[in-house]
């Protein structure tokens, strides 16, 4: 029977480099950028070499996203969050992602890039913790293990619901008040994006073992997800606010 994801999954890994890991999962929700120097909307990728993001220098964060864009026929820079502005702006790349628009609002990215390009496929979960060594870990008294365990889980709960509310209202405040415009993906594109990821995520399992274990535990937790997420739709994650 297979498991559901758990901390230990991840812990393993840091375990190969004495460092422990107590962690939470959070969603992401990075979205692309486009620069205004050029400001056109990302609307198609993939049809044909004029595509808006293909042949395009993109800011994409992620060493496996990075692989799969290459293969989609993106070119990926490095640029450094504290450079990301200027770059846009200047139009040394023609679109960057950074984060959620909480995070891209306090490097005020969308002052050069007013169009987003959702969804962010990314980047679909981001991994909060606080790293200890091992050794270190081990010399603690068992109570304060648990107080520390107890502290990082209250804070990894707290933020993931702060993020997430200060991501709506900055959205909101980006939409409604200063000009940016979102934009959608195909189902074309999404579809090929999908196909192209999956082909990556497999072939790096064949390479990397630390890769392989944490993605076969995903993949558990989802096969445990899916028949709940079905039977409850819009209902058991809510409907936007239309009435």
């Amino acid at each position: 029977m297979k498991q559901k994801l758990k901390p230990e999954t991840w812990v393993g890994i840091f375990l190969i480099a004495g460092i422990l890991m107590i962690i939470g999962v959070i969603l992401g929700f990075g979205n692309i950028k486009t620069s205004k120097e050029q400001t056109y909307p990302i609307n198609i990728i993939f049809k044909d070499a004029a595509g808006l993001i293909k042949d395009s220098q993109i800011r994409l964060g992620g060493v496996m996203a990075g692989k799969a864009a290459q293969k989609l026929g993106i070119n990926i820079t490095t640029v450094a969050a504290s450079e990301l502005y200027e770059s846009l702006q200047r139009g040394v790349i023609d679109g960057g992602e950074f984060s959620g628009p909480k995070a891209d609002d306090s490097l005020k990215l969308q002052e050069v890039a007013p169009y987003w390009c959702a969804p962010a496929w990314y980047q679909s979960a981001g991994v909060n913790g606080v790293m200890v060594n091992k050794q270190a870990w081990e010399s603690l008294p068992e109570a304060y293990q648990v107080a520390f365990e107890s502290a990082a889980r209250l804070c990894c709960g707290e933020q993931l619901s702060r993020y997430i509310y200060n991501d709506m209202t900055v959205t909101n405040q980006m939409i409604e008040d200063q000009g940016v415009t979102v934009t959608s993906l195909s189902d074309e594109d999404m579809q090929l994006i999908r196909e192209t990821c999956i082909e990556t995520y497999k072939e790096e399992c064949e390479i990397n073992p630390n890769f392989k274990m944490v993605y076969e535990s995903m993949q558990a937790y989802r096969e445990t997800a899916n028949n709940y997420r079905d039977w409850t739709g819009d209902y058991g994650f809510g409907f936007n606010r239309g009435e």
